[in-house]
């Protein structure tokens, strides 16, 4: 999670996949954004970037 970048790195568990998401002052966010949040995130394209227009944060994944 970059702060000061609005942006994020999301991993795709069943691919294994990284895409990095970017955020705005539009972006409606529920949650608390860190490190290690499970994350539910609509996005659309914006000039090659994944701009999330909602990010739905929870809690850490727990391991087993």
């Amino acid at each position: 999670v970059d702060q000061s970048g609005k942006s994020f790195v999301v991993k795709d568990d069943a691919t294994g996949k990284e895409v990095t998401v970017y955020w705005d002052s539009t972006t409606k966010l529920s949650g608390d954004l860190k490190p290690g949040s499970m994350v539910s995130v609509t996005t659309t394209d914006q000039g090659g970037k994944m701009m999330a227009t909602s990010i739905d944060a929870k809690g850490a994944k727990k391991p087993y």
